[in-house]
C-alpha cells in the first residue's frame, strides 16, 4: 500500500492508491510526497556476523563492520523492524559494534558455527507468535542501498531477495536465466531459482518449510543454500529477485576464480559516495585501475585480480584498512 501525501495551499490531505486524486491539478501550489505506509506487522531482522569466516578477497572499504552499519543505517527510520544481531565466534570489538548499534538485548553471542548460526536464526523466526510477519536473513557480506528498506517489506512470492547473484548471468545458465519479469510496488522482480542465505519470507512459509527442507540442507558445516531453493521449488514455492539488485556481496572470491576483478560499478560508486565525500574533481577509481591493467598488459606484465585489488586498495588508502 502507498500513500500520497499532498500539501495543498497549506492544507494537508493523504490520500492511498484507492482514493480521488481530483485536487491535483499541474498548475496547483501543492508538495507531493510518495511514501510507503507504516506497516502495521513488524519484519524481524536476523543479521549473522562471525570473525571467524574464510578468508576471502573483498571488495575495499567493505568490512564488516561497514556492511553492519550500513544495514542498521538503512532501517533507522523503520520502527516496525526488529533487529536481532547473532555474534558468532565473534571479538569483543565486534561484539561491541553490534551492541552500540542494535542495543545490547538484541546481540545474541554464540560459537555455533555457520550452519548452526543459521539453524539457530531460523528456529528463533518460526516462534514468532504472527504468520504474515516478515523475518529477512541477512549475512554479513553484503552492502544495502537505501530502496531496499521498501523492496524488502513487500512480500513478492514465497522466498524473496534484493541480491541479483552474477552466476545467473554466467555460463551455468547460458549467460542469463530464462524466467518470469513482473513489477510490484514501484519494483522490478523475476522470479528465479536460487539464491545466498540473504533473503526474505514470512513466518508462515518458513514454519511450513522448516522441517520438510530446511533442517536437511543446513545440517553440515555449511549451508546448502543453492540446493535447499531448488527443493523448494520442486515442491512448488516461488523464488522473486530484484531487478536490479539492491544489495551487493562484497566477496571477490567467485571473481578470482574466473582471473579478473570483477566489483559492480553501482556497488562501488555507492561505498565511494557514502565514505568519501565529492569534492571538486570526482575520480572514476575503477576507471582508473583499468587503464592501469592496460598499460600493465601492453608492457606484457599481466595485472592478474590480486595485483589490481592490491593497486586499487593503495589508490583508496585501504591496505591497513581492510
Amino acid at each position: 500500500m502507498w500513500l500520497i501525501h499532498v500539501t495543498y495551499n497549506g492544507d494537508v490531505k493523504d490520500y492511498d492508491d484507492s482514493g480521488d486524486s481530483s485536487m491535483i491539478q499541474s498548475d496547483s501550489p501543492i508538495d507531493i510526497l510518495v511514501r510507503r505506509k507504516q506497516n502495521t506487522l513488524d519484519m524481524h531482522t536476523y543479521y549473522r556476523i562471525s570473525d571467524n569466516s574464510f578468508t576471502k578477497p573483498k571488495v575495499p572499504c567493505c568490512t564488516k563492520e561497514y556492511c553492519l552499519t550500513n544495514f542498521i543505517e538503512i532501517f533507522r527510520h523503520d520502527h516496525n523492524v526488529k533487529h536481532c544481531v547473532i555474534a558468532d565466534n565473534c571479538e569483543h570489538t565486534t561484539v561491541a559494534i553490534a551492541q552500540q548499534l542494535v542495543g545490547q538485548e538484541n546481540v545474541i553471542i554464540s560459537n555455533l558455527g555457520n550452519a548452526g548460526a543459521v539453524r539457530y536464526a531460523m528456529a528463533k523466526a518460526a516462534a514468532l507468535a504472527h504468520p504474515d510477519e516478515i523475518v529477512y536473513f541477512v549475512e554479513d557480506d553484503y552492502v544495502h542501498d537505501p530502496r531496499c528498506a521498501d523492496a524488502i517489506q513487500t512480500p513478492v512470492a514465497d522466498y524473496w531477495t534484493v541480491y541479483d547473484h552474477p552466476d545467473k548471468y554466467g555460463p551455468l545458465y547460458d549467460y542469463g536465466e530464462v524466467a518470469k519479469v513482473f513489477k510490484k510496488t514501484g519494483f522490478h522482480w523475476r522470479y528465479t531459482i536460487s539464491t545466498t542465505m540473504t533473503f526474505a519470507t514470512k513466518v508462515r512459509t518458513l514454519k511450513e518449510d522448516l522441517y520438510t527442507t530446511w533442517w536437511q540442507y543446513i545440517d553440515a558445516q555449511h549451508p546448502c543454500d543453492h540446493f535447499a531453493f531448488v527443493d523448494l521449488f520442486r515442491k512448488g514455492r516461488r523464488l522473486a529477485c530484484s531487478i536490479p539488485g539492491m544489495a551487493w556481496h562484497t566477496d571477490l572470491a567467485e571473481s578470482y576464480r574466473q582471473g579478473i576483478l570483477d566489483i559492480d560499478q553501482a556497488l562501488f560508486d555507492f561505498v565511494l559516495h557514502d565514505l568519501y565525500p565529492r569534492t571538486g574533481q570526482d575520480v572514476n577509481f575503477l576507471n582508473v585501475l583499468q587503464e592501469r591493467i592496460r598499460d600493465e598488459n601492453r608492457a606484457k606484465r599481466p595485472y592478474g585480480p590480486v595485483e589490481a585489488l592490491a593497486v586499487l586498495e593503495k589508490m583508496l588508502g585501504t591496505e591497513k584498512r581492510n
